[in-house]
């Protein structure tokens, strides 16, 4: 399969990823392991230049993103992956956004002006209140969570990556 490497992308990390990175490319993985340079390269990316982009954005803080060329066998296994999807509320109404990895733990919703991040993980769930309140009152809704999602990609079983987001951490 042949890919375009001017579609490949490296971005600091102190840049987070939001709704223009999903609009310009669906699928991001964030750099952690030297191992991923295997996939980066048999994507035609030359890996000297990939591996000196790296350099230049380990700076001790946040690890670089960078767009993820095959989208018909993402590298699932990469510590965290990014994965443009499609949210819909009990309503019916519909939001864009993106999940981590297969969606349990993180996803971010686009609103027309703000990025709702939410996590399960316990450290966060006073914040995930609050923030599951001031989305509720943006998009005009009665109790956000749960949330239906699904993209366009495939996991190792063959199947699309979907399910259900519900916000484990809210009261």
């Amino acid at each position: 399969m042949s890919y375009s490497s001017e579609k490949f992308v490296i971005k600091a990390g102190s840049d987070y990823l939001n709704r223009q990175d999903f609009e310009y490319w669906p699928a991001w993985s964030e750099h952690y392991d030297y191992d991923e340079i295997l996939d980066i390269q048999s994507w035609g990316v030359d890996k000297q230049w990939a591996l000196a982009k790296f350099s230049d954005y380990d700076t001790g803080g946040p690890h670089p993103h960078y767009t993820i060329l095959n989208l018909e066998r993402l590298p699932l296994d990469n510590m965290r992956i990014f994965l443009k999807a499609v949210f819909e509320h009990s309503s019916g109404a519909k939001f864009n956004g993106y999940i981590m990895n297969e969606g349990d733990l993180c996803i971010t919703i686009f609103s027309e002006s703000v990025e709702y991040n939410f996590s399960n993980h316990p450290l966060f769930k006073a914040d995930m209140d609050k923030q599951a309140r001031v989305a509720e009152t943006d998009f005009g809704i009665d109790r956000l969570f749960p949330l239906h999602f699904t993209t366009q990609f495939k996991n190792r079983n063959g199947n699309v990556i979907s399910g259900i987001y519900n916000l484990t951490n809210q009261a």
